[in-house]
């Protein structure tokens, strides 16, 4: 059973990716407690806001450290990082919304640490890919690190719009990466 705490901020999760402006209170009815529990445990939206970050981080963290030890091979490492960074945007699309329309930016989290180390392993990956002859060497890391994002984007809002399923949308993605960068199974 989840502790209180692991309660609001699922319950927050949850309603915020509905609706990103919702209320303390809104949060509070989707978890069932009252406004005044969740001040015990939070001081404002803000301080839940930055430990729903917290947990996204941890998550993703821990999606994409197993997508790349699932395989020894690079290019279903790559594939599986873009499946497992798709789903957590999917889980979490609201603090993308909350960061770039409001002050939320300014918030700052010592697990950042742990996933610029799965950032480096993935620029890392990519780099070998490059240097192996498997993607476009014309193209720079910057650019497929960016190219990467915005097919995540892309996969996110589209299982958002409910117009393509998560399995599908996984599948067009890793069409649309592999051909954005001229991947290619042999060099």
């Amino acid at each position: 059973m989840k502790d209180t705490k692991g309660k609001i901020i699922e319950s927050a999760i949850s309603i915020l990716n509905k609706n990103e402006t919702a209320s303390i209170e809104q949060i509070a009815a989707e978890a069932g407690i009252t406004r005044r529990t969740i001040h015990r445990y939070f001081s404002d939206r803000l301080s839940l806001i930055e430990h729903c970050k917290e947990n996204m981080l941890t998550v993703c963290n821990e999606k994409m450290t197993n997508a790349y030890n699932s395989s020894q091979d690079p290019i279903t490492q790559i594939e599986y990082m873009l499946y497992a960074a798709i789903e957590v945007g999917n889980q979490y699309c609201f603090l993308k919304k909350l960061y770039q329309h409001t002050d939320y930016s300014e918030i700052k989290n010592n697990n950042e640490s742990e996933y610029n180390n799965i950032k480096l392993q993935w620029f890392k990956l990519i780099e070998n890919l490059q240097s192996g002859g498997y993607i476009n060497t014309e193209l720079t890391i910057g650019w497929i690190y960016n190219l990467f994002g915005g097919i995540i984007e892309t996969a996110v809002l589209s299982v958002q719009s409910g117009n393509i399923s998560l399995n599908d949308v996984k599948k067009f993605a890793w069409i649309s990466f592999k051909g954005g960068i001229g991947l290619s199974k042999s060099k």
